[in-house]
């Protein structure tokens, strides 16, 4: 877990007797009705030890749109996690899920290929940056006219859940870097004109991620996997996460959803539009 002004996460499950306490059961994605709470406007992402459902903050009522982090070692799930809470996401009717994999080496793109304005070149993050950016300052001024708070998501007017998944590391370490400070603006600032971003990391050293991002992001939502270096072994897809509402860390085991259901699933999502400056 990782506490205000920390730089290095605990392991991700609690300890006993050398074993991890997390869920060992696996259970199927239900799919995105079954996984949405819209009272709360969380996503269910698992089960936790007590059989309790694990929550993913998405759009909160009266608070705006949400932000988040998922740390993971390769092959502890976090792909699969991130595309679960796009796919959910996608299924409110009022989220749009952009999906990003920059360096190509990760399997995000392969999960939500039916998702239009998708990344998978360093260039094509930087399209999908501005544009969200563009739309964060759209809003802003729309906000400011109304005099309104919080841009409420509509199917005509939906929210934007920008998913990017940085496999390699290093693209939002560097704090001149412009996807650094494009990460930190949307991160910090879209939460009113109901965009968020959901960045997956494999390593939270200062190598990979920037410390004022990584403590942004994990100040909203935070997933942590089997990390680099873990000395104890756990399926893919089991860890820890912060409940939004108790705010803290609590053990818990993803989904599993295979491609093929992941397919099935946005097939049948709404088919939502947000305007962009490119015209992508």
């Amino acid at each position: 877990m990782l506490f205000r002004g920390s730089r290095t996460p605990t392991p991700a499950a609690e300890r006993a007797g050398g074993q991890s306490t997390a869920p060992q059961a696996v259970h199927p994605y239900p799919g995105p009705q079954a996984a949405y709470d819209p009272t709360t406007g969380t996503a269910i992402i698992g089960v936790h030890t007590d059989g309790s459902p694990a929550r993913w903050p998405l759009y909160t009522p009266g608070h705006g749109m949400r932000s988040g982090l998922i740390l993971g070692a390769t092959s502890s799930g976090t792909t699969m996690l991130a595309a679960q809470i796009g796919i959910t996401a996608a299924g409110t009717g009022h989220i749009v899920a952009w999906p990003a994999d920059p360096d190509g080496a990760g399997d995000l793109h392969t999960y939500l290929d039916r998702y239009p304005h998708g990344a998978l070149t360093g260039r094509d993050l930087a399209t999908q940056l501005r544009d969200t950016l563009a739309l964060i300052e759209r809003r802003q001024t729309m906000l400011g006219r109304s005099h309104r708070a919080t841009h409420v998501p509509t199917s005509d007017a939906p929210a934007l859940l920008l998913i990017v998944e940085d496999t390699l590391g290093g693209l939002f370490a560097a704090p001149s870097s412009p996807f650094t400070t494009a990460a930190l603006r949307i991160a910090r600032e879209g939460r009113k004109a109901a965009v968020g971003l959901l960045l997956t990391a494999s390593n939270p050293g200062a190598t990979t991620l920037h410390p004022r991002l990584l403590d942004t992001l994990s100040d909203s939502a935070l997933a942590v996997l089997r990390l680099p270096g873990d000395p104890i072994s756990r399926p893919p897809g089991t860890g820890s996460c912060t409940n939004p509402s108790a705010g803290r860390p609590t053990p818990f085991r993803g989904w599993y959803l295979p491609r093929q259901a992941a397919g099935q699933h946005l097939a049948g999502a709404p088919r939502l539009y947000l305007p962009t400056q490119t015209g992508r």
